[in-house]
């Protein structure tokens, strides 16, 4: 659910000149226009740009690991390894059927890692849903209960902020033809 949160945040709010957050939203944002790009690349090349600022938390817990719990270092160690690897989960939820080993398959077909058909609905104009792009498991409860609409209702009346998804996507947002 927080991978959704995050991913509706960069979606709708801030551009590439967004301070900390700008390249994110700005790739972000770029995927709405050519998300097959992400099966095309390599899987070192596809996770590198989250493991890099990853492994600044990572010695931070390694540090500590010796002082904390067996059951704290293994959360938060499969905790941020599984924040690496949701690149590689959103990848496999664009990538053709038959070129997915069995596993992965299996996995999405019992909704532990989002499906094709999943999230292929969140590239659909005006992109308002369906954000969760792990396991998509809270898709349909964080969108039936209107969870985003109400989040932006309050940073609305907080900023005067609108996000994006209120309005027809432009130009730049359209999806261009797949290579």
């Amino acid at each position: 659910m927080t991978e959704g949160i995050y991913h509706w945040g960069v979606d709708n709010y801030g551009d590439g000149n967004t301070p900390v957050f700008g390249r994110q939203i700005a790739a972000f944002q770029g995927h709405h226009q050519r998300p097959w790009t992400i099966v095309q690349r390599e899987f070192c090349n596809n996770l590198q740009q989250v493991f890099k600022p990853a492994s600044v938390p990572a010695a931070f817990f390694l540090a500590i690991s010796p002082f904390m719990s067996p059951a704290f270092n293994a959360f938060t160690s499969t905790f941020l390894f599984l924040v690496c690897m949701s690149q590689q989960f959103h990848a496999w939820s664009h990538t053709k059927r038959s070129e997915l080993p069995g596993i992965v398959l299996a996995l999405q077909e019992a909704g532990i890692l989002v499906s094709r058909k999943m999230h292929g609905a969140h590239h659909k104009a005006p992109f308002e849903g369906n954000y969760c792009i792990v396991s998509g498991m809270w898709n349909p409860v964080l969108d039936e209960t209107r969870f985003f609409r109400k989040l932006e209702d309050f940073f609305y009346a907080t900023t005067k902020v609108e996000p994006r998804c209120w309005y027809p996507p432009d130009a730049e947002w359209a999806e261009e033809g797949s290579a």
